[in-house]
């Protein structure tokens, strides 16, 4: 089973931070493949519906959503 793990918050402080480093460490562990998606460190452009599709990083992440079999947001 593939695991991912979203660090959603662009803040270096901030709690999700905290909980996605939590549950990392707490799932080692568990899982053969696991890997830590953290949007501070990850250029996305706005949404606008269309052209962001394009933009490398979107592709990169998209393929990470798609190979894993379960997702933790930490928002």
């Amino acid at each position: 089973m593939s695991l991912l793990i979203i660090s959603s918050s662009l803040h270096p402080k901030s709690k999700s931070r905290i909980m996605a480093t939590h549950a990392l460490h707490a799932a080692k562990p568990l899982e053969n493949d696991l890997e830590i998606l953290d949007l501070k460190h990850t250029e996305l452009p706005p949404c606008d519906g269309h052209t962001s599709y394009g933009h490398e990083n979107v592709a990169k992440v998209s393929e990470m959503v798609k190979r894993a079999d379960g997702i933790i947001l930490a928002t």
